[in-house]
């Protein structure tokens, strides 16, 4: 039998998950018909992300999850800041685009940026350094024009998604854009090229090419024009382009290729430094509302010149790019941005992706009346090769160590610390018999670079091993650069279990049965849902309030009898006296519907017993109106941990004296 290729493996592998994309359902058990963050709301929602790396040993299972989750959410347009695959081939390209593709049925538009590891690699060169190690010598960008040019306009040739402009100029030549904007309702995305390790050094390679019809000669005046321009017209302006302008990152534990990933990699022997001062310079004038990058394997968030906002999102589906700790506390973990415009103000949310049933609820089992306790939420992400596994990426806020004075910082880190980082290049050129030739390649992976450089050089660079606990090691890296991923727990029953707000919490939940920190107060006895919901992935444990022991819950518990009610006069329709703590909910129904509910509370006891009376008017179409004649159903239910209690009276309502 003839030997199955590790191509032909991928090829499969790539058709079942995009089978599975398309016939998956709307829901399960898993899955959460009210997802957090919520999709509905007033504005216009977004998502972004990048590093989807399908090809790397993890991309099969991370990225397609990620677009599925993604287009659970409907948002009005995905953007993507590049990096699809390890090189730009035509093989490579058209996997991503297939998996891609599962948006297309469900009518969900996306746009893309184009980065480093897009572009076709000259020969000898490893991907995605071309720019880097080679200057002036770029990656082509003929495969992503050919490939590419059937999707929508402005990303390709064909016609624009509804609702999305610009048209088509004409014109303009054939292919993919690599550098474009798009208009959205009231938001304008602008993508930029600085796949070649900086805008400038891009210009030159451009799709379409420069000068424009506006004049621009490079990308920074196609920015600050097109920018200004909508800042003028009073819209939110964001951008995409794929390399950040900063690393917020600690430099201790990461993967030692990506030392300060920025344009240029912020080192003078290397092009492109300059546009990082120039992009924050332009975007901070034209009063761009936020910059949405990937390149850095993993969820952070820097302020920028003016106050910018710009968000790393490389968590699509590339291995992370650090040997040491990693979570919520560290900011490498996988998911994606939503994003929400509303009247000019923006919420982002980041939201993790997971395996099916992949979260769990820690916390007590029982919570005596008057008692808080606090839950935590573990989720496990579909990562089952790189050895930076989030086997239980908390969902929380970022609390992380800070490292001791002088400490802490291990081998890379004091490397780095002391300027080491400008030497980098030159140590990976110095390695170039390992680096440069395609045989050190084996896999089509950035982390074979690595191994290549650890044989000869481990005593140069050095790395730090893998933490499992995520405040296991400290990090340098500063609290605000780190998301927290989303999430809201729920209690189904806010009388026997409540939330307790915090500082921190979120606005957008219903504060009645919502938190986001997981600290809960019992109130009267009673089996409770609690659940937490990320994304749409969801899990809900039993939460016991017990009653007293040894004792009965209800005295007494009368629904008397109440020979005709008259709209305006008030009657006592239900009475009960408690032994311990319940919750006693009198309604009022008829025709099998609740017409009003008179009393619903968790209830002390108390040395007289609870009256509950009815002045005969019902809530309808939202305002309370006298009640038509005729029989209604008076229900008393008193419920704890135990048998409920219940009790009915017919109560005939009169009409009118004649």
């Amino acid at each position: 039998m003839a030997a199955i290729s590790l191509v032909t493996v991928r090829r499969a592998a790539l058709f079942l998950f995009v089978a599975l994309l398309a016939c998956a359902p709307a829901a399960g058990a898993s899955v959460a018909t009210e997802p957090w963050p919520p999709a509905t709301g007033p504005g216009q929602l977004f998502v972004h992300y990048g590093e989807e790396h399908y090809n790397d040993d993890d991309g099969l299972t991370l990225f397609p999850k990620v677009v599925q989750e993604s287009g659970r959410y409907r948002p009005e347009l995905v953007t993507t800041s590049g990096d699809k695959d390890n090189d730009g081939t035509v093989e490579q390209l058209t996997s991503w685009k297939r998996i891609m593709s599962a948006y297309d049925p469900i009518g969900v538009p996306y746009l893309a940026a184009v980065g480093n590891h897009d572009r076709t690699t000259p020969p000898g060169v490893p991907p995605g350094t071309a720019g880097l190690l080679t200057p002036g010598v770029q990656g082509s960008l003929e495969n992503y024009k050919e490939i590419f040019k059937d999707r929508p306009y402005p990303f390709g040739d064909a016609a624009n998604y509804r609702g999305i402009g610009p048209p088509r100029p004409a014109g303009e030549p054939a292919g993919a854009s690599s550098h474009y904007l798009a208009d959205v309702g009231q938001v304008r995305w602008i993508f930029l090229d600085n796949s070649c390790w900086g805008l400038t050094d891009c210009d030159r390679v451009q799709s379409p090419p420069f000068p424009d019809e506006q004049g621009n000669t490079g990308q920074l005046g196609f920015l600050e024009q097109k920018a200004a321009a909508a800042r003028d017209a009073g819209m939110t302006v964001f951008v995409v382009m794929h390399m950040p302008t900063r690393d917020p990152r600690d430099q201790s534990y990461i993967d030692p290729t990506t030392f300060t990933h920025v344009m240029g990699k912020n080192n003078p022997v290397a092009p492109g430094t300059p546009d990082n001062q120039r992009f924050e310079a332009v975007a901070e004038r034209t009063g761009v509302d936020g910059v949405f990058l990937g390149h850095i394997k993993g969820q952070f968030l820097y302020r920028g010149r003016g106050n910018v906002p710009y968000y790393i999102d490389g968590g699509a589906g590339g291995e992370l790019y650090t040997e040491g700790p990693v979570g919520t506390d560290h900011g490498y973990w996988h998911g994606f941005r939503l994003v929400r415009v509303h009247g000019g103000n923006v919420t982002t949310d980041t939201v993790p992706i997971f395996v099916a049933d992949g979260i769990r609820i820690e916390g007590a089992d029982s919570v005596r009346p008057g008692k808080r306790s606090f839950y935590r939420a573990f989720g496990r992400q579909p990562v089952f090769n790189d050895p930076a596994k989030v086997e239980a990426l908390e969902l929380r806020d970022p609390d992380p160590i800070r490292p001791v004075e002088g400490g802490g910082m291990g081998a890379v880190g004091g490397f780095v610390r002391d300027g080491g980082w400008a030497f980098a290049p030159v140590i990976l050129l110095m390695l170039g018999g390992l680096i440069l030739t395609p045989s050190a390649m084996p896999r089509p992976r950035r982390r074979a670079v690595l191994m290549a450089c650890a044989a000869t050089g481990a005593g140069v660079i050095g790395t730090a091993t893998m933490s499992l606990a995520q405040q296991a090691e400290p990090t340098t890296t500063p609290l605000e650069s780190l998301p927290a991923p989303a999430r809201i727990f729920t209690t189904n029953d806010p009388l026997v279990l409540a939330p307790v707000a915090s500082e921190t919490d979120d606005p957008r939940r219903d504060p009645r049965t919502q938190t986001e920190d997981g600290l809960f107060e019992a109130r009267c006895p009673g089996n409770v849902g609690l659940s937490v919901t990320s994304g749409f992935e969801t899990t809900t444990r039993s939460v016991n309030v017990p009653s007293r022991p040894g004792r009965r819950i209800v005295r007494s518990a009368i629904a008397p009898r109440v020979r005709g009610l008259r709209a305006g006069r008030r009657r006592t329709v239900a009475r009960v006296e408690l032994a311990q703590p319940a919750v006693v909910r009198v309604r009022v129904r008829r025709g099998g519907r609740t017409v009003r509910t008179l009393r619903e509370a968790c209830l002390q006891p108390d040395s007289r017993a609870l009256r509950v009376t009815w002045n005969g008017r019902v809530k309808r179409n939202g305002r309370l109106r006298a009640a038509r004649p005729g029989r209604y159903r008076v229900e008393l239910l008193v419920r704890s941990d135990r048998e409920p209690v219940k009790r009915s009276r017919i109560v005939r309502v009169l009409g009118k004296r004649g």
